[in-house]
């Protein structure tokens, strides 16, 4: 969940898990925490999904939040002019884009696959306490043990960059472990068609 807001406009949060894993659960919670927080809430559902309540989402554990049922993407950024925080239950019966994002590059891989990948490990996002990125050198340095050519790269910035370098040179990984901040989403595209392994360790 991300804690520090952004200088101008909103976040996008997705809850994903597998099937009875809490995920319509954690959504109701979100919102009403969102509620009591005194901001216009709203949620939406797909028309199509009709298992417990048309006019609910409701969680495996009995958990429910009144919905708004809609008929796709177009219809619920409609219905979400005015409100603060917008929740949508059920996302995989919508179209592909729920929401217009700053991504504009290509959504297929490019390239042939079965080119060979770089010896490295790649984390991208923005460096906040729940992704944490102060992990990564000392992921690689265990991974190196068994694939002495690997490299580390850290793409993004945030209040943990600071200590993402502390953690480079505390684990030995200097000139290993780059990283550089910020980058334009080119050259994030390009680190990500070299790499061998995405390295997700965010705690949510």
């Amino acid at each position: 969940m991300i804690r520090t807001t952004p200088g101008t406009g909103g976040w996008l949060e997705v809850v994903c898990g597998p099937m009875f894993s809490g995920k319509s659960e954690e959504l109701i919670r979100r919102l009403r925490r969102a509620e009591i927080a005194g901001q216009r809430v709203l949620i939406v559902k797909p028309r199509i999904d009709d298992r417990y309540d048309v006019a609910h989402v409701v969680s495996h554990a009995g958990a429910r939040m009144r919905a708004v049922a809609v008929d796709g993407p177009h219809d619920a950024r409609r219905r979400a002019e005015g409100y603060d925080v917008v929740g949508v239950d059920e996302a995989q019966f919508f179209e592909p884009t729920i929401v217009d994002g700053l991504y504009t590059g290509p959504l297929e891989p490019s390239g042939d696959p079965s080119t060979p990948r770089e010896p490295l490990i790649v984390f991208a996002g923005r460096l906040i306490p729940e992704k944490r990125a102060p992990l990564v050198p000392a992921v690689v340095a265990a991974a190196r043990k068994r694939l002495p050519e690997l490299q580390g790269l850290v793409l993004g910035d945030g209040p943990e960059h600071g200590e993402v370098l502390a953690a480079i040179e505390r684990t030995g990984m200097t000139g290993m472990v780059d990283a550089p901040g910020f980058r334009p989403a080119n050259e994030i595209a390009d680190a990500f068609a070299r790499a061998s392994c995405l390295l997700l360790p965010s705690s949510r």
